[in-house]
């Protein structure tokens, strides 16, 4: 949980940044970031290069998150608190898990409305990565998407995590 947020806060400070504003390219979910109720973080692959050099990268959670990200291309993030938009949102999701192909790796539900879902692709040949990864989340009346576009490598973050 640690690193979700980690990469949450990562996001939010890239969201000042005017290059990763400017980013349009490679958006799956850009038609609903212009919507009312939606609050929407794009950061592209010149924003994730700046972020991965920044001096702050090295220490707490957020280092060890880009430890173990690689061949990063974008991070999307959308948060929906308008209830009529979250199932045309929760469409775009589920075409985005079934045209990539992308295999649920955990689900967590407390029996009320409230779930989340991890989907990935994870490679037969080295399990220990996993790559588009996309995080849905419904809290209530509240529905959020993190559509990571790149490689998540499991084994670099345990390791990291281990040194220290």
């Amino acid at each position: 949980m640690k690193k979700i947020i980690a990469i949450v806060l990562l996001a939010a400070w890239m969201a000042v940044m005017p290059p990763a504003l400017a980013a349009q390219s490679g958006r799956i979910f850009g038609s609903f970031a212009d919507k009312p109720g939606v609050e929407s973080v794009y950061i592209g692959k010149a924003g994730l290069r700046f972020a991965g050099k920044a001096a702050f990268m090295d220490r707490g959670d957020l280092g060890d998150v880009c430890a173990g990200i690689t061949d990063m291309e974008s991070i999307e993030i959308l948060n929906c608190e308008k209830k009529a938009l979250i199932p045309e949102l929760q469409q775009q999701a589920q075409a985005l898990v079934d045209s990539m192909k992308l295999e649920l790796i955990v689900e967590a539900r407390d029996g009320g409305d409230e779930a989340t879902r991890i989907y990935g692709i994870v490679p037969d040949d080295n399990p220990a990565v996993l790559k588009s990864l996309l995080i849905e989340a419904r809290d209530g009346d509240e529905y959020s998407l993190i559509y990571i576009r790149g490689t998540v490598d499991i084994e670099a973050l345990q390791n990291y995590g281990s040194e220290k």
